[in-house]
Formats: C-alpha cells, structure tokens, sequence
C-alpha cells in the first residue's frame, strides 16, 4: 500500500534523496583495503553514473547539495553539483550512515575514535574533482558545514534511532534553506532573496534512502543502487509528501 505523510514541510517543493556512487572498499578488489569512510571508486563507470543521475534530476533546477559528511557521500555530491552547476555543497552530520554499519568496519570503543573528514580534506577533494573536470566551476562552489561537532550520532546508535533521524529529514531541509536564505541576504546588495525555485538534492546512503521508502511504500521493499534516487514531491494542496520519481530502485519483495 502506497501511502502518504502529512506534514507542514519546508518551502522546497522537490527533495531529491541521492545514493552514493559505488564505494571504493566493494568494488575495486582491494582486499587490504577496511576502512569505514571509504572513498568511491575511481573509474569512468561510477563517474557516469554520478552524471547520469544528475542529468535525470537536472530538470528540478535544484539550488543547493546537502551532503552526509561521510567521504563517499561527499564525493558524489560534487560530481553531481559539477555537472548542476550548483554553487552550495552543505554537510550535515544526521544526514550520515545507519551506525550499526559504521561497526561493521570497525571496533570503536570510544565516541571520540569516530570522526569524519575535516573541512581542509572536503576542500582538496573539490579541488581533485575540479582538476579532473578541466572546468572552473569548483571554484565556485561553497562548502558550509555549520555544525562538525553537533549532531553526531552515537556509535551504539540503533535501528529505531536510526527511523527518528531519518524522520528528521524536512526540519533538516528547512533550517538549512533558512540559513541560506540569510546568507543570500547578506550577500545581496538590495535585500532581495530569489525563493522561485527551492528545490534540493540530498546525497546519502542506502538505508537512508530506503527508510523514505519505506516510510511512503509499505506495500514494497526496494534496494536502491549507487547514485538511485526518490524524488519527494512535499507541494502538494493537501500537504502530504508522495513520491514524484524513481531511478535505479530495485524493488526486492
């Protein structure tokens, strides 16, 4: 059964929920390689299909890239901001992988032994991209990660923790359209904020993008593959949230 969820959403009217491109530790063949924030893997496949999706969703004229703050996650959203010609890439921390699968990779016992990319490393990685593309538009793409430290989930996160932050995705939205409208403003000369098209691509992960599925099909299970995405549609008169498109979804039961 296909259902809905109302809600008094933020003023964007598509959410485009990304994958990430193919990880580097599964698909390369690098058995020495074990590491929980894998890069994706380098080749002209996975470019592509970073492209491909970015083409898929070019139609949406999305203004801005919210981004997981894992490597793999991060990547991705440049690719896609490249070929978009999007100028701001935002990192969010609950917008990051489900933790239990962080702990297949690891044997953390101490919150502080999880850290992500430090701001420096999500800067020579635009600036990799950009040589790659022999284009100048990374140069101006802004990265805002307004919060590093806050928002972090635990380690010993849970499944049903998990649910809650993904249920937390249109507050997420909404605070960062906030803040990027007041950084428009300040910027802009005359005070004047052009909100014609609010729309935003969500880069993450796999069980991210299948808990929204989940949520609005309870019918189906579905497996995303590298660089699928759902595409919410949250304009709707009665103010529900139903999904407007799908791509590279599998639906398994």
């Amino acid at each position: 059964m296909t259902t809905t969820i109302t809600t008094t959403p933020s003023s964007s009217s598509y959410i485009a929920i990304v994958r990430h491109a193919k990880r580097y530790d599964q698909h390369s063949g690098d058995n020495t390689y074990n590491g929980y924030d894998t890069p994706i893997l380098k080749s002209v496949e996975n470019f592509e299909l970073i492209q491909n999706a970015a083409n898929k969703l070019k139609k949406y004229q999305c203004k801005i890239i919210i981004s997981s703050p894992f490597k793999r996650c991060f990547e991705t959203a440049v690719g896609m901001a490249l070929e978009l010609k999007i100028n701001v890439i935002k990192i969010d921390n609950r917008l990051g992988e489900v933790m239990y699968q962080v702990r297949k990779y690891t044997n953390f016992i101490k919150e502080e032994d999880f850290v992500y990319c430090d701001m420096d490393e999500y800067k020579s990685i635009l600036k990799e991209a950009t040589n790659n593309n022999n284009t100048n538009e990374g140069k101006n793409i802004d990265i805002i990660w307004l919060n590093p430290t806050i928002n972090k989930p635990s380690i010993n996160e849970t499944i049903d923790e998990f649910t809650k932050r993904t249920d937390m995705l249109l507050d997420i939205v909404k605070e960062h359209e906030v803040n990027h409208n007041m950084m428009q403003k300040q910027q802009s000369q005359d005070n004047i904020i052009d909100q014609s098209n609010n729309n935003i691509i969500v880069v993450s992960h796999a069980d991210y993008l299948s808990s929204w599925l989940q949520k609005l099909d309870q019918t189906h299970v579905y497996a995303p593959n590298e660089c699928g995405f759902v595409v919410l549609n949250t304009n709707n008169m009665d103010k529900t949230i139903t999904i407007e498109e799908k791509f590279r979804i599998e639906q398994i039961m």
